[in-house]
């Protein structure tokens, strides 16, 4: 990902085409027939110099004017989003990748769902994400194999801890 004044972006050149357009749209078609980067092969070789150049050119303007810069360009990018962001990005609510659900201590509570959904595949209810030591015992028995004695010795000396239901 490239630094931007206010985030972070990602692109993707993948072949040589690709990355002549990052040239242009960058302002940098100088590197375009700089033999160090003229293929793909040659590019990862001199990768630190390139990373060095390009994020020194993402650095001097907003993740916005990237974003305009690069639409329609058929280079793969994409800003990186903080939490506030995901959640109001006009495509994830519009794809309904927002999952509402009660947290047993904190109340209502929303989480990004997965991007990737299958035509046949039915998403379970969404449950909220255990509270600290909620399964320990459960692990211990059942997945490790401990037995009573053992997981007792792990709680009395304070290895391991069991959220306690209020």
């Amino acid at each position: 990902a490239f630094k931007t004044k206010d985030g972070y972006l990602v692109v993707g050149a993948g072949n040589n085409q690709q990355f002549a357009t990052v040239c242009k749209i960058l302002n940098l078609p100088e590197l375009i027939d700089d033999f160090k980067y003229k293929t793909n092969h040659l590019r990862v070789q001199n990768r630190k110099e390139l990373i060095k150049i390009l994020s020194a050119r993402f650095e001097k303007e907003m993740t916005s004017t990237w974003l305009y810069l690069f639409e329609g360009s058929g280079v793969a990018y994409g800003p990186i989003n903080d939490m506030k962001n995901v959640f109001a990005e006009p495509q994830v609510l519009h794809n309904g990748l927002i999952m509402e659900m009660k947290h047993p201590t904190v109340g209502k509570i929303s989480v990004p769902g997965p991007a990737v959904r299958y035509s046949k595949f039915k998403m379970s209810e969404a449950r909220p994400p255990p509270l600290l030591g909620q399964h320990t015992t459960h692990i211990l028995r059942e997945v490790l194999g401990y037995n009573d004695k053992a997981i007792g010795e792990l709680f009395s000396t304070g290895v391991v801890t069991q959220h306690k239901a209020k």
